[in-house]
């Protein structure tokens, strides 16, 4: 569950409140919910289709006092809708935004508006012609269409660039917004080439843009912040990422979701039969805790997962809306993950060890811009939404030097961490596909339904199944047990939310491995490996040193699984452990009904489990020796 409590009803805006007004329906069946937009960033589409719409322009007058502003957040985040606000407000005032706060603050004058997008400049043969492509455009939408008669063919951006602000703009000011900034970087930093070409066309650009006093006011959004484009070096560019006063500008606040959501929780309560209360723990659980705030303060929902899971219920009001991974799926941020799984090769007891007790950061880690060599998996989910701020240590709480400031980050939420899980399970069993072949979820089912059923040797056969896919490159050479153990902890969790999996366990006595709450029932394992042994080579008493060391180095591995004997002795001392050291009894315990410890003994002759035992505190339930998988012996995919 979320480990921040749930907040006190807040005392709404005024203006959110009078915006609210507007789609505040009755919650009894037969009376439609306003349409949620899903589909669009542009602003005048939700003014067109009365749709509702989350007012965020209260922090737009501040926003371009400053002048020129750097933000970086996830992809599908509500960087493009801020782009369009701005346009339309330079392009056309306030006209279409009556009962929205900026109406009242708004003091700039109209401007033409060149609004560009780098998603697709990728490729650093084709830069150039490009984005001069993406600048004629611009200047074209924003009404210099003769952009096109004097300038018809021109690849370098830099000579455009100039005769555009010369002999277009002439003495004029414009206002310049681009998104995804960052692409051309993001999309090769598994090719340090190709990035680097592409930094030193970035560096031209904006070191062009930095420096062109045409420019009344430039946004540039990204996902991203890397030092090598120069848009991160100097002090006329203010990075507005994790400032305080802009941490909510994108996203939405807990306030704005009970405010204008209201009717939508209500129903969707109603659906779930759940208090509000209790629905929206759930929700934030899902959806909510992303942190851009150096202060550690403001924390905002995902507006992509907010607004595709409360259309669910204005679709269709008689079923309640499912908890899906609306925001992964809708970006491509799985697929950049899964690239940087492979390319980082992150080892994955520490991907564990980041999952249960999170990463300590300081300011810089979270602000600064890196270089493709500075640049490591924890920064890059950072930078991708997976990581946020979590909480700002006390140790820092006293001191107003910002670059002392020291925080502990973790997974945002259940459904990044899910996803994640899926992710992690797709690169150490060597998948070509962004998330888990059906093969490995099939498993991971009959790992779920063997253990409600108590079908032991289903649920073992299920889990050795997956350690058969497992790739041998990213087995360990050292801590093999601790492998195993987040190897099935994560297995677990691919059916199971998170939080009912835990490892390590510990109570005053010591450390179960594995624990597992399904439904009202605990399941404590405990793993036990059973390492490869050498035959060792004979040689006479009286052999020469060299001829020892030589029989040493031609010693066999042995590849036969241990004895069952053996098997059955670990096995028992390892049932002996969890009900000495009473493991289960600190976890969970406000939910257990039924409590049950399993064996797990691994062969590394094998690498899979070889046997198993299974009881209660009072009763064996079960065990047995298991036959390994091998082309013998292949596992049989059946779907439930």
């Amino acid at each position: 569950m979320s480990q921040h409590p749930a907040a006190s009803h807040p005392q709404p805006s005024l203006l959110a409140t009078q915006v609210a007004a507007a789609t505040q329906v009755a919650v009894s069946d037969g009376i439609a919910l306003p349409h949620i937009l899903t589909t669009s960033s542009d602003f005048l589409r939700f003014k067109e289709r009365q749709t509702l719409f989350v007012d965020k322009t209260a922090l737009l007058q501040e926003l371009v006092d400053l002048g020129r502003v750097f933000l970086a957040r996830p992809k599908c985040f509500g960087k493009t809708l801020l782009i369009s606000l701005l346009e339309e407000l330079f392009t056309h005032g306030t006209q279409h935004f009556e009962h929205l706060a900026i109406a009242d603050i708004w003091h700039e004058q109209q401007y033409q508006v060149l609004k560009l997008s780098f998603l697709h400049l990728r490729d650093p043969a084709t830069f150039e012609q490009e984005l001069c492509t993406e600048l004629r455009a611009a200047c074209d939408h924003a009404g210099f269409h003769e952009i096109y008669d004097f300038i018809p063919e021109c690849h370098d951006f830099a000579i455009l660039f100039t005769r555009v602000t010369c002999e277009v703009l002439k003495d004029q000011q414009v206002v310049v917004l681009i998104d995804d900034w960052d692409a051309p970087l993001t999309s090769n930093l598994h090719d340090q080439a190709s990035f680097e070409a592409n930094s030193k066309h970035l560096f031209a650009v904006y070191k062009l843009l930095r420096e062109c006093e045409s420019i009344w006011f430039l946004l540039i959004t990204g996902t991203a912040r890397y030092h090598t484009s120069s848009l991160h070096t100097g002090d006329n560019i203010t990075n507005i990422s994790i400032d305080n006063n802009f941490a909510a500008l994108v996203g939405y606040t807990e306030e704005e979701l009970r405010t204008y959501f209201a009717p939508y929780l209500a129903r969707s309560a109603a659906l779930y039969h759940l208090s509000e209360e209790a629905l929206l723990e759930k929700i934030r659980d899902y959806y909510g805790s992303f942190c851009f705030d150096e202060l550690g303060q403001v924390r905002v929902y995902n507006p992509c997962d907010i607004n595709r899971f409360f259309a669910q219920v204005a679709q269709d009001p008689n079923n309640a809306p499912l908890f899906k991974p609306f925001w992964l799926q809708e970006s491509a941020v799985p697929r950049t993950i899964m690239s940087a799984l492979r390319d980082y090769q992150p080892d994955l007891t520490c991907l564990e060890q980041l999952k249960t007790e999170g990463i300590k950061l300081v300011h810089y880690d979270i602000s600064a811009a890196y270089h493709y060599d500075d640049m490591s998996l924890v920064k890059f989910l950072l930078q991708t939404g997976f990581l946020t701020i979590k909480e700002k240590l006390d140790d820092c709480q006293e001191t107003e030097l910002v670059d002392l400031f020291e925080y502990r980050c973790n997974f945002t939420n259940v459904e990044v961490e899910k996803f994640f899980i899926e992710l992690v399970m797709s690169y150490v069993t060597d998948q070509e596909e962004d998330n888990l072949s059906s093969g490995i979820k099939t498993y991971a089912q009959h790992l779920i339904s063997g253990l409600k059923a108590h079908d032991m040797e289903r649920a073992v056969h299920a889990i050795n199944a997956m350690l058969s896919c497992v790739h041998y490159d990213l087995q360990p050479a050292q801590s093999r047990e601790v492998f195993y153990r987040v190897l099935i902890a994560l297995f677990l969790q691919i059916k199971l939310d998170p939080p009912h999996v835990r490892q390590e366990v510990g109570n005053n006595i010591g450390r179960s491995d594995i624990e597992a709450l399904i439904g009202n029932d605990l399941f404590v394992f405990e793993l036990k490996l059973i390492p490869i042994k050498k035959k060792k080579s004979k040689h006479s008493a009286d052999s020469t040193a060299g001829e020892q060391a030589q029989a040493a180095q031609d010693d066999d591995i042995n590849l036969d699984p241990p004895s069952l004997a053996t098997q059955t002795r670990i096995a028992l001392n390892a049932f002996d452990q969890i009900i000495g050291n009473s493991y289960g009894s600190a976890s969970f315990s406000r939910v257990v009904e039924h409590w049950y410890g399993v064996v797990l003994v691994i062969s590394e002759a094998t690498r899979q489990i070889c046997y198993w035992r299974y009881f209660t505190t009072n009763q064996e339930l079960g065990c047995g020796a298991v036959e390994p998988i091998s082309i013998n012996n292949l596992p049989q995919v059946t779907t439930e």
